[in-house]
């Protein structure tokens, strides 16, 4: 009787697991929300953190619902032999990812191409914008691994 009681608990238990594994995790996905921030950190943690993680490693809680997971940002430089990518970083942001043999490609299906978003936050002021993306570079550089 002990032995079933066992088995029933282990299928009581791994029930869930099993279910879960069949439905994979999604990302519900919002409209940007409209804000006059402009720190690195802030808007990294805001935007870029749901999928790269609050460190940047990557481990966000959208990552796993995605394709291909987010890349360690943390790692950026060290991919680019010691050298920290801005311009490929700043135009990622700007238009969209593409593949470079330092910097893989998020797929710009999955990663929201910030430009235009930052863009449409203020149409009358770009420079804010080109702000946005140079204060994010800026935060993405800080976070590098020594």
């Amino acid at each position: 009787m002990h032995k079933a009681r066992i088995a029933a608990a282990i299928v009581a238990l791994a029930f869930p697991m099993l279910a879960a594994a069949q439905n994979p995790p999604t990302v519900k996905r919002v409209p940007v929300q409209q804000n006059r921030v402009v720190s690195g950190k802030e808007m990294f943690q805001t935007y870029c953190s749901p999928c790269h993680g609050q460190s940047g490693k990557g481990d966000g809680p959208a990552g796993p619902a995605m394709r291909v997971p987010p890349p360690d940002l943390t790692k950026l430089t060290a991919k680019n032999n010691g050298v920290f990518p801005e311009a490929e970083v700043a135009e990622a942001l700007r238009e969209g990812p593409t593949a470079t043999p330092t910097t893989p490609a998020h797929g710009s299906q999955t990663m929201p191409v910030w430009g235009p978003v930052f863009r449409s936050m203020n149409p009358q002021n770009n420079a804010l914008a080109i702000l946005r993306i140079h204060n994010l570079v800026e935060y993405v550089r800080s976070i590098q691994a020594k």
